[in-house]
């Protein structure tokens, strides 16, 4: 029988949640703050206008894809640590219910930015769509129950780190998209040279193969294993499945649709 410590903290205590999760979502939005107000911001797509003015301009846009290039940033880099580092991660039979530290970090910090855009979403027309905002208060949940069950560790590092690698290049092609950049200057070779190819190499892989095999089929299995043998709240596994499972069409969708892209581009 696998028994699941409830906690409110992490690493016993050292971390109290609430506080470290309002602390971290404060200073995301003073960083917010700071750049929308302080930063000079370029000229953005006409679609993106909200108001007819000669200068379109939107730093909250600007501002955004920062903060969220930041997050992916440190995602990636605990994803990549974990999972090719110390892979640590891999050694435990109990996938679901290890305690591993970067696992726990990678959690607070999602849970930080989940909560943080949820947030934001209210305030940037864009990002007020309800898939959206069911998709931050969704991920939100499952991060708090990881957190507060001590479970996920080895899951929190693919779905919450690595799978993130190639939000850092889509970051970089929704900026170029908000605010577009000049023909031949160096935010263009950014853009469309080096993060465009990138984004779909690194979709492919963590987003379609890894996700399906082995992250899913072996999710199967532990949560099956889990229903029968662990005391730990059973709704958080059901609901990682009902949200690992859709996602992983949702997946294959988007990568239809970047095929699609590409053969245009290519015609």
């Amino acid at each position: 029988m696998v028994t699941v410590r409830k906690q409110d903290n992490l690493q016993n205590g050292k971390i109290p949640i609430l506080p470290a999760v309002l602390t971290g979502a404060s200073m995301m939005h003073a960083t917010f703050m700071f750049l929308q107000t302080q930063v000079p911001s370029w000229n953005a797509a006409e679609e993106f206008c909200l108001h007819a003015t000669e200068d379109c301009l939107r730093p909250d846009l600007m501002a955004f894809q920062c903060i969220s290039g930041m997050v992916f940033m440190v995602c990636t880099i605990l994803g990549i640590y974990a999972w090719y580092g110390t892979r640590s991660c891999h050694l435990s039979s109990q996938r679901l219910f290890a305690q591993l530290p970067v696992a726990q970090w990678l959690t607070l910090w999602n849970l930080t930015y989940q909560i943080w855009d949820f947030g934001i979403s209210f305030v940037i027309p864009e990002f007020t769509q309800p898939i959206l905002l069911a998709h931050h208060a969704a991920a939100a949940t499952v991060a708090y129950a990881a957190l507060r069950y001590n479970m996920l560790g080895y899951y929190a590092i693919f779905f919450m780190g690595l799978s993130e690698i190639s939000s850092v290049f889509l970051v970089v092609i929704d900026l170029g998209r908000y605010i577009p950049p000049e023909s031949g200057t160096y935010y263009d070779m950014l853009v469309h040279q080096v993060c465009a190819p990138l984004f779909v190499v690194t979709f492919f892989y963590y987003r379609v193969i890894l996700w399906w095999y082995p992250i899913t089929v072996n999710l199967l299995k532990d949560v099956s294993d889990g229903l029968k043998k662990s005391k730990s709240p059973h709704w958080v596994m059901y609901l990682l499945l009902l949200l690992d499972i859709p996602m992983g069409f949702l997946q294959l969708y988007w990568m239809a649709l970047i095929v699609q892209t590409l053969q245009s581009q290519m015609s």
